[in-house]
């Protein structure tokens, strides 16, 4: 058996997949997960059931540490009641300790340097890192040997990107049109690593809904609850806000732009040639890497720049050819099955 962890979107996706291929390489597998935001739906979606324990540990630090040592303790106890032979983390502190602990060999994905105490609390025990080759290594060997990493010439986001084709089923139950309408995700204000301005209200994105021209329709994807009570009380009717997860690579592909104040949204954008716009307050080495290969993505670290610019860009018409550019890129699937394969065996 495999055990899988995935404690958000991204990581669902991907280890949804991930779980998919050790399967049919003759693998059993285990995803273990927590209540937070869109993740078990997304699971359930590309029809796994995981075992979800415990939940987020919210803004505090307190709170982080209580949630953490709880989960740890519900996963020691169900885990090492399985013949598990590996596992696999997207650098989860939680599932990454009981691993450790249980004598479990753990491969670790990563394309977060910027994630300081969650690197420091994870990879120094992980057996192999697996990252991006746009990432220079030393930002990573401070936490784990140099010889334990690999890198791709690619990104995770390609995992999904690759193997799903969109259709618009999804637009049309939401009721809307090709290109006319808006993705805004949030920032992750509560994450250990956030560093942006620290604001009464629980986003700044209303700032970003104001400027939006009222042709297009607002999807929003809020990440705590605290940011959907916010925003649906100041914008009513001119936002919608999808009450449980569905199919967001078709939602992007189709849309006019995607704003977000993580990175994940708008990567998958800028890979299917969608336009896309961060607004993390500090430098994202992937995002940096997609600009440069010429994938449409823009990166604002405040909302000042963001709102000088935001009629230029949705006025641009020209997109770039991005099968060519997907077409230089290492898919990491195959990456990550190589490395399972060395660390464990089939049963």
């Amino acid at each position: 058996m495999i055990w899988l962890e995935a404690l958000t979107g991204k990581q669902a996706l991907l280890m949804g997949i991930i779980a998919e291929e050790l399967n049919k390489l003759g693998y059993r597998t285990l995803i273990t997960t927590r209540e937070y935001d869109y993740t078990v739906g997304i699971l359930k979606m590309l029809g796994h059931e995981p075992l979800i324990i415990g939940s987020y540990g919210g803004k505090t630090l307190k709170g982080k540490l209580i949630a953490s040592v709880k989960r740890q303790l519900e996963l020691a106890k169900i885990v090492s009641e399985l013949a598990v032979e590996l596992h696999i983390t997207f650098t989860s502190p939680d599932s990454t300790r009981v691993a450790f602990g249980l004598g479990i060999p753990i491969l670790a994905l990563s394309d977060s340097p910027h994630s300081y105490f969650v690197n420091k609390l994870s990879l120094p025990l992980a057996n192999k890192l697996i990252t991006l080759k746009c990432i220079p290594q030393d930002l990573f060997s401070v936490f784990i040997p140099s010889d334990k990493i690999i890198q791709f010439n690619g990104f995770f986001e390609l995992a999904w990107i690759l193997r799903r084709k969109p259709c618009e089923t999804v637009i049309k139950k939401l009721g809307l049109e090709r290109e006319k309408y808006i993705i805004l995700r949030p920032e992750e204000r509560y994450a250990a690593y956030y560093r942006g301005p620290r604001v009464e209200k629980p986003t700044v994105a209303d700032e970003i809904i104001e400027i939006i021209p009222s042709e297009y329709d607002i999807v929003v994807f809020p990440r705590y609850p605290e940011q959907e009570h916010f925003l649906k009380a100041k914008f009513k009717n001119r936002i919608i806000i999808p009450e449980k997860s569905l199919d967001t690579i078709s939602l992007i592909k189709f849309s006019a732009l995607v704003i977000t104040g993580g990175s994940t949204l708008a990567q998958e954008a800028a890979l299917m040639g969608v336009k896309a716009i961060t607004y993390f307050p500090y430098e994202l080495i992937t995002c940096k890497e997609m600009i440069r290969l010429g994938f449409p993505l823009y990166h604002f670290r405040n909302l000042k720049a963001l709102k000088e610019s935001l009629e230029s860009i949705l006025a641009l018409k020209e997109k770039p050819k991005v099968s060519e550019l997907l077409f230089k890129l290492e898919d990491p699937i195959p990456v990550i099955l190589k490395n399972v394969t060395e660390l464990a065996n089939p049963s």
